[in-house]
């Protein structure tokens, strides 16, 4: 794996830097998406000043496998959404409304010869032709698109909201994916 780690602003979250890198695997297979450009994820927590603090490694690879596992259970949970959509198009007709066909990005973990670093490995999002939006935040189960964007973002949008429900409604008020996030033709309102 070759990356850069050096922490840029616009590339930092509540609790993960992220950093444009690329692998060349030597041993195994990877999935396609993460067999050349990568995203590489380091968890922190903020010291005095807004500094970045590095967890030991026992704690960044539990972190690290949190991140992994909640990425699974997103998976999960839009392949139920997609399979609700499909029983009601069995047992009622055609489903109102557009449904968009999403996923979730591949990843993986990666760690340090000697296993002292742990690392998110995400494939990386190519937002040269569409910018990366946010659908919908960790605050509130609602779209975050403006009303001016497009239909065609509106609609993935209203299907991200949509999906939210059916998760809570299976799931008998269990769990939802929230702070939906990702890539659209639409440059914004200034477009």
């Amino acid at each position: 794996m070759d990356v850069d780690i050096k922490v840029v602003p616009s590339l930092k979250g509540a609790f993960k830097t992220a950093h444009p890198g690329s692998i060349t695997p030597i041993d195994g297979v990877l999935p396609l998406p993460l067999s050349s450009n990568i995203c590489v994820k380091q968890v922190y927590f903020p010291g005095q000043n807004n500094k970045i603090n590095r967890y030991g490694s026992k704690i960044e690879q539990n972190h690290i496998h949190s991140e992994v596992g909640c990425l699974d259970w997103a998976r999960i949970l839009l392949d139920l959404t997609y399979g609700f959509i499909e029983d009601h198009e069995e047992t009622h007709g055609g489903f109102p409304g557009t449904i968009p066909k999403l996923r979730f990005v591949e990843a993986a973990i990666a760690e340090s010869k000697g296993g002292e670093k742990f690392f998110l490995i995400e494939e990386w999002i190519d937002t040269s032709d569409a910018p990366f939006m946010k659908y919908i935040n960790n605050a509130r189960p609602v779209s975050c698109i403006p009303r001016s964007a497009p239909e065609e973002i509106q609609n993935t949008a209203n299907f991200l909201c949509f999906a939210q429900h059916v998760q809570y409604h299976v799931t008998k008020g269990t769990v939802f994916t929230s702070d939906y996030q990702g890539t659209s033709r639409w440059r914004g309102p200034d477009q």
